[in-house]
C-alpha cells in the first residue's frame, strides 16, 4: 500500500497543471472547409490546437512564418501525435491527420494574424483555408 502511495504522489507532481494549456482549440477538417474559419487566442497563455479530420481524405493544417520577420515565436510546451497524425514544430505548425484521425500540439504564439491552410494539392485553392488572430 505505501509504495502504492508514493508511485501517486510522483504521478501527480508529473502532471501538474503547470504543464498543462491554458486554452483548447479544435479545428474540424471536412472535404474544402475548416470550422471555425477563424480562430482567437490570447498570447499570454498556452493552446492545445488541435487538427479533427471529419473528412474522407488526408488533411492537414499549417500556419507558416511564425518566426523569420519579427512575427510570433512559437514556444513548444508539449507535443502529442495521435496514430498517424504528425505534428512539426519550428517557424510552422505543421498537423496531418487521416480520415477519423486527429492531432495536436501545444503552443503560445505572440500578437498577430496569421492564415491556416490545407497544404493538400487544390484544398487551399478551393477554400480550405482560415485565420488565427492572436491578442
Amino acid at each position: 500500500m505505501k509504495k502504492l502511495v508514493i508511485v501517486l504522489l510522483v504521478m501527480g507532481i508529473s502532471c501538474s497543471p503547470t504543464n498543462l494549456p491554458e486554452s483548447t482549440v479544435t479545428v474540424i477538417a471536412k472535404e474544402m472547409s475548416f470550422a471555425p474559419a477563424e480562430i482567437h487566442v490570447d498570447s499570454s497563455k498556452t493552446v492545445k490546437l488541435i487538427l479533427q479530420n471529419n473528412g474522407g481524405a488526408v488533411h492537414d493544417l499549417i500556419v507558416r512564418n511564425l518566426d523569420p520577420i519579427g512575427a510570433p515565436d512559437l514556444h513548444e510546451h508539449n507535443h502529442h501525435q495521435t496514430h498517424s497524425a504528425n505534428a512539426e514544430i519550428g517557424d510552422q505548425i505543421h498537423l496531418a491527420a487521416a480520415p477519423g484521425e486527429m492531432a495536436s500540439t501545444v503552443v503560445q504564439l505572440k500578437a498577430g494574424r496569421f492564415e491556416y491552410y490545407c497544404s493538400v494539392p487544390g484544398h487551399r485553392q478551393a477554400g480550405m483555408r482560415g485565420l488565427i488572430v492572436v491578442h
